[in-house]
């Protein structure tokens, strides 16, 4: 008989999601969440083909009442669960695979619906502009007090350019948002989910060569392969983010750093581009430099360290 507690997780799952539309200024902390409870419910003991039939009627039916309920779908419940098929495959304590895989297949669909269904471009081309013309009025008589706010102030000056920047870099923004997720869902496995060591994220050392490449087609003077280009770009730099914040980890876990303290730098970083920018830098460096401070006791012998 199947438990109704592992009904439960599915339900909060989506219930966690739908709160975006009434938080959206904690959004990536509910679609955290959100995939963590449906992470626990893929993982459950109790779980079985049955169950599986149900949560997805719910799904469909919770879809009639709310088209939210589609990127939940779209954005949660397939990248998720690719994520947990490859992770049950990869046995290695460091793997790339289930993490970088499931919001490539979402990204690709966003620029095929962006760049290649005119009707929808123009949907959300109004819809963005919209929101940053009415994000922005108020500080349109006051320009002085955004003086230091280059980003702001170009969003006034620039609403158009603005609004083509975002929608042409949206592939790239909706996977590192999903790998994000993704990321710290797979941090908090062992500790949520199952048992066991977690699992560090580290990408091929091969990895940089589609970065040089990408990095040389975006000279090339053609704005399609440039708008590819950066969309490549912005995508590997986040992945070498990635695997620059696990190797402060283990510093930070070698010098004993208390979780508050590691949950404020994490703040930290997430405000300041800079800081993003160098955590990626040594993510990339890494391939070829391999400070000890940056490897785990027990792997000094092994793949990392070589």
């Amino acid at each position: 008989m199947i438990s109704i507690k592992v009904y439960l997780y599915p339900i909060l799952s989506v219930i966690s999601f739908m709160l975006i539309s009434f938080y959206p200024l904690i959004t990536i902390i509910l679609f955290i969440i959100s995939s963590v409870f449906l992470a626990i419910y893929l993982s459950a003991d109790d779980r079985t083909k049955l169950s599986d039939i149900v949560v997805i009627s719910i799904y469909i039916l919770a879809l009639t009442y709310s088209k939210l309920v589609l990127i939940y779908i779209l954005g949660i419940f397939f990248p998720m669960l690719i994520f947990y098929y490859f992770a049950k495959k990869s046995s290695n304590k460091t793997f790339y695979i289930p993490v970088v895989i499931p919001p490539l297949l979402l990204a690709l669909l966003s620029a095929v619906l962006i760049f290649f269904v005119p009707q929808i471009r123009i949907e959300l081309y109004n819809n963005i502009l919209l929101f940053i013309t009415d994000l922005t009025a108020p500080a349109q008589n006051s320009m002085e007090r955004f003086s230091d706010s280059g980003l702001f102030a170009y969003m006034i000056n620039n609403k158009e350019k603005a609004t083509n920047n975002f929608i042409d870099f949206m592939p790239a923004t909706i996977y590192s948002f999903t790998l994000l997720t993704i990321f710290f869902v797979n941090k908090m496995r062992p500790s949520f989910i199952d048992e066991g060591q977690v699992q560090r994220f580290r990408l091929p050392d091969f990895f940089v060569w589609i970065f040089i490449l990408f990095a040389a087609l975006f000279l090339i003077d053609d704005i399609i392969v440039q708008t590819i280009s950066k969309n490549v770009l912005t995508i590997c730099a986040f992945l070498y983010f990635l695997q620059g914040f696990e190797l402060f980890d283990i510093f930070f876990n070698k010098v004993k750093l208390s979780r508050l303290m590691k949950i404020l730098i994490i703040l930290i970083l997430f405000t300041k581009p800079s800081i993003l920018l160098f955590v990626a830098g040594v993510g990339m460096l890494n391939i070829w430099v391999k400070p000890k401070i940056f490897i785990e006791e027990d792997e000094v012998n092994n793949g990392l360290s070589k």
